[in-house]
C-alpha cells in the first residue's frame, strides 16, 4: 500500500467514524467554524453517483445529479446526520434542504442565507444571519460558544486551509507529483473527517511528497486547469490521469475555493467570519459574480496550464453563465476550454472521456 493509500484509508476511516453528533453541509458558505466551536462535527454532504429511487420521488426530473445523490443519502439514512444546514444558492438546493428536514426530522437545521453582493449592507446582514446562527446552535446542543472556543475553531479551520493551500501549491510547483484523483480525494475527504485528523494526514502527505520532489519531468505531461462548482467523484481526474493530464490549478467549491481563504483571528470573530465569506465569490447559482474568473485564468496560465476544462452538473443552466465567463477570459489569454458534462452513466462517460481526449490531442 502507497503513502497516498494509507492517507486516503486514514481520511475515509475518519469520516466513517468517530463520536459525537455531526452536523452536515453543502456549501462553503455555511458557517463551519460556528458548528466546531459548538463542540460538533461538521462534515460536507457528499453527492457520491448512485441510483436514486427515494429522491427521484421528490425532485424534479431536472434536478441536477448533485441534489439527487446527495438526497438519496440522506433519505436512505446512510448519512448518519444529526443536523443540517442550508445554505439556498438555487431553488434546487432549497427544496433539497426542504425535504431533507421533512424527511430525516433531524436535531438541527438551519437555511442560512448568503447575501447576493458583497456592500456594507450585505455585511452587515451577514454578521445578523451568523449571530441568529450562533444562537440556534447553542440552543438545539445545549452549549454555549464562547469566545476562546469560536477562536479555536478559526484558527483550526485556517491550520486545515494552509495545509490544502501548501499541498495545491506543490501539485502546482512538481507537477505529476501526487495523482488527480488523489488530490481531489484527499481534498473531499478532509471536508469530511474531523479537522484535527484531516489537518494531521494533509500536512504528512505534503511533506512526503515534497521531501520526493525532485525536478519534474514534464515532457510528457499535459498541464489542465479545471473549473466549475462540484465534483464529487474522481472519474473526470481519473481520466485526465490516464492520459497524461496533470491538474495544477482549480475554480471549485470541493476545491480551491474550499480552501483558498483564511479568517482573520480579529477581535470582532462573526465580523471576520462574513468578511471572509464575502471575499469568496458565491457560485452563479447566487449571484453572476465574476471577480474571480480573470484571477483564475490568470493562475492557469501562471501555472502552466495549457487549456482549462469546466465541469458542469447537467441541468444546471446558471453554471452555463460561469463557462461563458470563465472561457472568455481564458481564452483572453490563449487558454483553450473546453465543456463537459458531469455524467456518470456508462454512456456519458464515455462521451465525456472521448472530448477530453480531443481536447488533450488539440492542446499538445
Amino acid at each position: 500500500m502507497t503513502a497516498i493509500s494509507r492517507a486516503l484509508d486514514t481520511l475515509r476511516l475518519a469520516a466513517a467514524n468517530g463520536s459525537g453528533p455531526r452536523v452536515g453541509w453543502f456549501c462553503i458558505h455555511a458557517p463551519l467554524e460556528l458548528v466546531l466551536a459548538a463542540g460538533l462535527r461538521a462534515t460536507r454532504v457528499r453527492g457520491l453517483p448512485q441510483r436514486t429511487p427515494r429522491a427521484d420521488g421528490y425532485l424534479s426530473q431536472d434536478a441536477c445529479p448533485y441534489l439527487r445523490c446527495s438526497l438519496e443519502s440522506g433519505l436512505s439514512g446512510r448519512s448518519q446526520i444529526d443536523g443540517i444546514i442550508g445554505v439556498p444558492c438555487c431553488d434546487g438546493l432549497k427544496r433539497h434542504y426542504e425535504l431533507w428536514c421533512a424527511a430525516s426530522h433531524p436535531s438541527f437545521s438551519l437555511l442560512f442565507d448568503m447575501p447576493k453582493i458583497g456592500t456594507f449592507a450585505a455585511k452587515h446582514y451577514l454578521v445578523q444571519k451568523l449571530h441568529v446562527a450562533k444562537q440556534a446552535i447553542e440552543k438545539a446542543y445545549g452549549v454555549r460558544i464562547t469566545k476562546k472556543a469560536l477562536h479555536k475553531a478559526v484558527r483550526d479551520l485556517n491550520r486545515l486551509r494552509a495545509r490544502l493551500r501548501r499541498l495545491d501549491d506543490l501539485r502546482a510547483l512538481s507537477p505529476g507529483i501526487i495523482g488527480n484523483g488523489d488530490f481531489h480525494e484527499l481534498v473531499l475527504l478532509s471536508m469530511e473527517s474531523p479537522v484535527d485528523v484531516s489537518t494531521e494526514v494533509i500536512s504528512s502527505t505534503q511533506k512526503m511528497l515534497k521531501r520526493r520532489q525532485g525536478k519534474p519531468n514534464t515532457s510528457r505531461l499535459v498541464p489542465l486547469a479545471v473549473g466549475g462548482n462540484i465534483i464529487d467523484g474522481r472519474s473526470l481526474f481519473d481520466t485526465a490521469d490516464s492520459m497524461n493530464g496533470v491538474v495544477v490549478a482549480d475554480d471549485l467549491c470541493t476545491g480551491n475555493r474550499f480552501y483558498a481563504l483564511n479568517t482573520v483571528c480579529d477581535d470582532d470573530l462573526l465580523d471576520a467570519l462574513a468578511e471572509r465569506s464575502l471575499q469568496t465569490p458565491p457560485c452563479s447559482r447566487m449571484v453572476r459574480e465574476t471577480s474571480r474568473f480573470p484571477s483564475f485564468a490568470r493562475e492557469a496560465q501562471e501555472r502552466g496550464a495549457r487549456g482549462v476544462i469546466f465541469a458542469t452538473q447537467p441541468y444546471c443552466d446558471a453554471s452555463l453563465l460561469e463557462y461563458s465567463d470563465i472561457s472568455h477570459e481564458a481564452e483572453q489569454l490563449g487558454l483553450p476550454t473546453l465543456l463537459i458534462e458531469l455524467d456518470e452513466s456508462p454512456t456519458g462517460g464515455e462521451i465525456a472521456r472521448e472530448k477530453i481526449k480531443q481536447f488533450m490531442e488539440l492542446i499538445t
